[in-house]
C-alpha cells in the first residue's frame, strides 16, 4: 500500500494536506522458465510474489514456500512458534537453508518451509529420494519434477492448464473433477455453437487462473491437480516394486488427510497400466506397506 501526499489550497488560501493510499501490487506473476530444473524455482516463485505484493497486503500461496508467520516483538512468543512448528524439515537444515525476514505495512513477516508442499518435497524427493531409487526410478523423478514446474508455469504464468488425467470415476466424498472449473453450464450448452463453445471454455480457462495465487484454496487445487499429469501413470507402470514403494512412502502421513491428496490417489490409481505391473511387485508393495504400518504402532 503506497501513500500519495497531497497539498490542497482551501478557498480561505490555507494549505492543508491529504494522503492517498494506492494499493499498487502487481498481480501478473513472472515467468521463471529459465529457473526450472532445481528446488530453487519455488523460492523463486516466492520471491516474485513477495517483489510484485511488497505494497500491500496480500500473502503467497503456502504451497511455494510455507505460510507466512508474524514475527512479534516478544521472543518467548517467537519461541513458542517455532516450538510448535519449526520452520525448516530435517532435510532443509541439512541444506543449511536460510530464510529472510519481510516487512509488510509495518509488520514483519518470515516463511515457514516446513508448510510448504511444492519446495518441501522438492528438496526431500531430490536429496533423500533420489539416492534410494534405481537408476530408472531416478530418471522417472528427474522428469517429474521438471512437468511439475513446466505445468505451474502453464497455470500461474499462461493460465491455460487442462488436467489430462481428470477423467476418472472418484467417490463422490472426495471432491468434483478439476476440469470441471471450466466447464459450461447446461444453457451454454443447448444455446451456442461449437466455435462459441470453444471460446467460452478458453476463457473460463483463463478467468480461473486470474489472480489464482490470492487465493490459496484454488491455488491449492491447481496445484495437486498437476501431480497425476507430471508423475505420468503409465511411466510409473514400469518402475519397480521398490521403487514405486518408496514414492508412494516419501510424503508426510498428515498429507493424507485431505481430500485433495486422496484424490491424486485415486486418479493415479485408475491409471496405472496394472498389466505392466506384475502380480509379484504388488504383492510386495502390499507386503512392505503392511510392514511399516505395523512398525510404526
Amino acid at each position: 500500500m503506497n501513500k500519495t501526499t497531497f497539498t490542497l489550497k482551501t478557498s480561505l488560501g490555507e494549505t492543508k494536506k491529504t494522503f492517498l493510499e494506492v494499493n499498487d501490487c502487481n498481480k501478473n506473476p513472472t515467468s521463471l522458465s529459465e529457473k526450472m530444473g532445481d528446488c530453487n524455482y519455488y523460492i523463486e516463485r516466492f520471491k516474485d510474489f513477495m517483489e510484485r505484493h511488497k505494497n500491500c497486503k496480500h500473502m503467497p500461496p503456502v504451497y511455494y514456500f510455507g505460510e507466512m508467520r508474524e514475527i512479534s516483538s516478544w521472543s518467548l512468543i517467537n519461541d513458542t512458534k517455532e516450538w510448535w512448528t519449526p520452520s525448516l524439515t530435517k532435510e532443509m537444515e541439512d541444506i543449511s537453508l536460510k530464510v529472510e525476514i519481510y516487512e509488510k505495512q509495518g509488520n514483519k513477516y518470515k516463511p515457514i518451509p516446513s508448510t510448504s508442499y511444492g519446495f518441501k518435497y522438492c528438496v526431500r524427493f531430490s536429496t533423500v529420494l533420489y539416492y534410494n531409487l534405481t537408476t530408472e526410478g531416478q530418471e522417472w523423478l528427474i522428469r517429474a519434477k521438471n512437468r511439475l514446474q513446466n505445468l505451474m508455469e502453464e497455470g500461474v504464468v499462461f493460465r491455460r492448464y487442462v488436467a489430462k488425467n481428470d477423467d476418472t470415476m472418484e467417490p463422490d466424498i472426495i471432491e468434483n473433477k478439476f476440469n470441471d472449473n471450466f466447464s459450461l453450464s447446461i444453457w451454454e450448452k443447448l444455446t451456442l455453437s461449437d466455435k462459441e463453445k470453444k471460446e467460452k471454455i478458453r476463457k473460463n480457462i483463463y478467468n480461473y487462473y486470474s489472480n489464482i495465487e490470492l487465493d490459496n484454496e484454488r491455488f491449492k487445487e491447481f496445484a495437486f491437480a498437476t501431480h497425476p499429469d507430471a508423475y505420468n501413470p503409465e511411466e510409473m507402470s514400469k518402475l519397480s516394486a521398490h521403487d514405486l514403494l518408496k514414492i508412494i512412502s516419501t510424503p508426510d502421513a498428515k498429507e493424507f488427510l485431505g481430500a485433495a491428496t486422496w484424490r491424486q490417489v485415486f486418479i493415479m490409481a485408475q491409471k496405472l497400466n496394472y498389466k505392466e505391473i506384475t502380480k509379484s511387485t504388488l504383492r510386495k508393495i502390499f507386503n512392505d506397506m503392511i510392514k511399516k504400518l505395523w512398525i510404526k504402532q
